[in-house]
Protein backbone atom coordinates (compact mmCIF):
# COMPACT_ATOMS: atom_id res chain seq x y z
CA UNK A 1 0.00 0.00 0.00
CA UNK A 2 1.40 3.26 -0.76
CA UNK A 3 0.64 7.00 0.37
CA UNK A 4 -0.98 7.43 -3.07
CA UNK A 5 -4.14 4.89 -2.10
CA UNK A 6 -4.45 6.77 0.95
CA UNK A 7 -5.27 9.71 -0.86
CA UNK A 8 -7.27 7.85 -3.78
CA UNK A 9 -9.77 6.41 -0.95
CA UNK A 10 -9.91 9.89 1.06
CA UNK A 11 -10.90 11.62 -2.37
CA UNK A 12 -13.24 8.90 -3.09
CA UNK A 13 -15.42 9.58 0.24
CA UNK A 14 -14.80 13.29 -0.45
CA UNK A 15 -16.08 13.00 -3.42
CA UNK A 16 -19.19 11.05 -2.02
CA UNK A 17 -20.17 14.02 0.21
CA UNK A 18 -19.89 16.73 -3.00
CA UNK A 19 -22.43 14.20 -4.74
CA UNK A 20 -24.93 13.97 -1.64
CA UNK A 21 -24.24 10.06 -1.69
CA UNK A 22 -22.98 10.52 2.18
CA UNK A 23 -22.70 12.96 4.74
CA UNK A 24 -19.67 14.67 6.13
CA UNK A 25 -20.04 12.91 8.95
CA UNK A 26 -19.95 9.53 7.13
CA UNK A 27 -17.25 10.44 5.43
CA UNK A 28 -15.16 11.27 8.97
CA UNK A 29 -16.15 8.03 9.98
CA UNK A 30 -14.74 6.00 6.54
CA UNK A 31 -11.81 8.16 6.54
CA UNK A 32 -10.87 7.45 9.93
CA UNK A 33 -11.64 3.90 9.83
CA UNK A 34 -9.13 3.91 6.91
CA UNK A 35 -6.60 5.55 9.01
CA UNK A 36 -7.09 3.39 11.92
CA UNK A 37 -7.35 -0.08 9.76
CA UNK A 38 -4.25 0.54 7.47
CA UNK A 39 -2.31 1.94 10.80
CA UNK A 40 -3.41 -1.35 12.46
CA UNK A 41 -2.68 -3.57 9.35
CA UNK A 42 0.63 -2.22 8.91
CA UNK A 43 1.91 -2.40 12.64
CA UNK A 44 0.31 -6.56 12.74
CA UNK A 45 2.14 -6.69 9.38
CA UNK A 46 -0.34 -7.19 7.33
CA UNK A 47 0.42 -4.28 5.03
CA UNK A 48 3.36 -3.40 4.06
CA UNK A 49 3.62 0.40 3.35
CA UNK A 50 5.56 1.48 0.28
CA UNK A 51 7.25 4.39 -0.58
CA UNK A 52 7.09 6.20 -3.70
CA UNK A 53 9.79 5.86 -6.32
CA UNK A 54 9.90 8.28 -9.05
CA UNK A 55 11.01 5.21 -11.28
CA UNK A 56 7.37 4.45 -10.76
CA UNK A 57 5.94 6.56 -12.84
CA UNK A 58 7.96 5.67 -15.84
CA UNK A 59 7.44 1.95 -15.52
CA UNK A 60 4.07 1.96 -14.26
CA UNK A 61 3.28 3.16 -18.34
CA UNK A 62 3.65 -0.50 -19.00
CA UNK A 63 0.59 -1.66 -16.74
CA UNK A 64 -0.98 1.47 -19.19
CA UNK A 65 -0.28 -0.08 -22.21
CA UNK A 66 -1.11 -3.60 -20.96
CA UNK A 67 -4.46 -3.23 -19.63
CA UNK A 68 -5.75 0.10 -20.84
CA UNK A 69 -6.35 2.24 -18.10
CA UNK A 70 -5.32 5.63 -16.73
CA UNK A 71 -1.78 7.03 -15.12
CA UNK A 72 -3.64 6.98 -11.63
CA UNK A 73 -5.03 3.53 -12.02
CA UNK A 74 -1.40 2.00 -13.67
CA UNK A 75 0.38 3.45 -10.74
CA UNK A 76 -2.18 1.80 -7.92
CA UNK A 77 -1.95 -1.26 -10.28
CA UNK A 78 2.42 -1.26 -10.61
CA UNK A 79 3.18 -1.13 -7.15
CA UNK A 80 0.41 -4.04 -6.38
CA UNK A 81 1.96 -5.83 -9.34
CA UNK A 82 6.10 -4.97 -8.42
CA UNK A 83 5.84 -5.45 -4.88
CA UNK A 84 4.45 -9.47 -4.36
CA UNK A 85 1.21 -7.82 -3.48
CA UNK A 86 -1.42 -11.23 -2.61
CA UNK A 87 -4.84 -9.09 -3.01
CA UNK A 88 -6.02 -6.22 -5.08
CA UNK A 89 -9.22 -4.40 -3.54
CA UNK A 90 -10.20 -1.17 -5.18
CA UNK A 91 -14.28 -0.12 -5.40
CA UNK A 92 -13.56 0.60 -9.18
CA UNK A 93 -15.80 -2.67 -10.93
CA UNK A 94 -13.77 -1.04 -14.24
CA UNK A 95 -10.40 -1.65 -12.88
CA UNK A 96 -11.00 -4.75 -10.96
CA UNK A 97 -11.98 -6.46 -14.18
CA UNK A 98 -9.06 -5.06 -16.58
CA UNK A 99 -6.47 -6.32 -13.38
CA UNK A 100 -8.27 -10.07 -13.54
CA UNK A 101 -8.00 -10.28 -17.33
CA UNK A 102 -4.74 -8.70 -17.58
CA UNK A 103 -1.71 -11.27 -17.56
CA UNK A 104 -1.05 -10.17 -13.40
CA UNK A 105 -0.46 -12.59 -11.34
CA UNK A 106 -2.90 -11.18 -8.03
CA UNK A 107 -6.13 -12.19 -6.71
CA UNK A 108 -8.66 -9.13 -7.29
CA UNK A 109 -11.65 -8.48 -4.86
CA UNK A 110 -14.24 -5.99 -5.25
CA UNK A 111 -16.32 -5.13 -2.18
CA UNK A 112 -19.96 -5.21 -2.87
CA UNK A 113 -21.14 -4.49 0.66
CA UNK A 114 -20.70 -4.66 4.26
CA UNK A 115 -20.48 -8.54 4.33
CA UNK A 116 -18.35 -9.15 1.52
CA UNK A 117 -15.92 -6.14 3.30
CA UNK A 118 -16.25 -8.27 6.58
CA UNK A 119 -15.47 -11.85 5.09
CA UNK A 120 -12.40 -10.71 2.77
CA UNK A 121 -11.18 -9.18 5.98
CA UNK A 122 -11.55 -12.55 8.37
CA UNK A 123 -10.19 -14.10 5.87
CA UNK A 124 -7.10 -11.72 5.40
CA UNK A 125 -6.79 -11.70 9.28
CA UNK A 126 -7.11 -15.46 9.14
CA UNK A 127 -4.52 -16.24 6.89
CA UNK A 128 -1.89 -14.81 8.77
CA UNK A 129 1.25 -12.41 7.50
Amino acid sequence: MSDWSINEAIWTAEKKVQENKISNREAFVIINLIADTVSDCIQDGVIVWLGFPERAVVESRVVIEEIRCNAADALHVYFAATSGCDYFVSADEDLILQVSFGRLRMETVYLHSPIDMNKFFNEVENSGP
